[in-house]
């Protein structure tokens, strides 16, 4: 049985309390000594998540290692540049899954989640910065379509969230998490991954 699993995420996991959920996975699956790692960090993009990857893994050494991460990338700044370029995105993507091999075969990246445009151009907390689904859309099928060119596990929540499942038009509210975490779980039983 595969006893760790590292989740690496942005702010939707790293300020959402239904995380909890995810910390409850043990329990849910029957697993007692299942242990799920939340690793998310607000603001975080692939780039953040490279610098601090091996040091992480080292010392928690996960059988099973989850990939939510994209979406801060794809944020627009005041500059009209994305946080970071398309290009580099898809070589983060392939680095980071570089790097998860050293740790695991069973690496598995989500999808990106939707925006709702007229809360997130620009979003309220800092009006530098605003999330285009257009950009969105573009670095979610950079992860998808690695996951595809490279027979990767992929879990595809992109269209599984409505508006309805966002909290302020960025992040999932409790409904979305359920949703989101509902299709985790089943897809890591169904591929008997735990």
């Amino acid at each position: 049985m595969d006893n760790i699993i590292a989740v690496w995420w942005d702010s939707i996991a790293w300020w959402a309390h239904d995380f909890e959920k995810w910390g409850r996975v043990a329990r849910l699956w029957n697993h007692p000594s299942l242990e799920v790692y939340n690793l998310g960090v607000s603001w975080d993009a692939t780039i953040d998540v490279i610098k601090r990857f091996e040091n992480e893994c080292s010392s928690r050494k996960p059988d099973v290692i989850i990939f939510a991460i994209g979406i801060n990338d794809s944020l627009l700044r005041a500059t009209n540049q994305n946080n970071v370029s398309l290009e580099k995105f898809q070589d983060n993507i392939n680095q980071l899954y570089t790097l998860a091999q050293k740790f695991t075969k069973k690496v598995i990246f989500l999808s990106l989640t939707k925006v709702n445009e007229s809360k997130t151009t620009p979003i309220p907390w800092n009006k530098k910065i605003s999330y285009y689904m257009k950009y969105v859309t573009a670095y979610n099928n950079v992860i998808k379509n690695f996951c595809m060119q490279n027979n990767v596990f992929f879990i595809d929540v992109f269209d599984l969230l409505t508006l309805d499942d966002l909290e302020d038009g960025l992040h999932p509210n409790t409904q979305g998490h359920e949703k989101i975490y509902n299709k985790v779980t089943d897809f890591l039983l169904d591929n008997k991954i735990v």
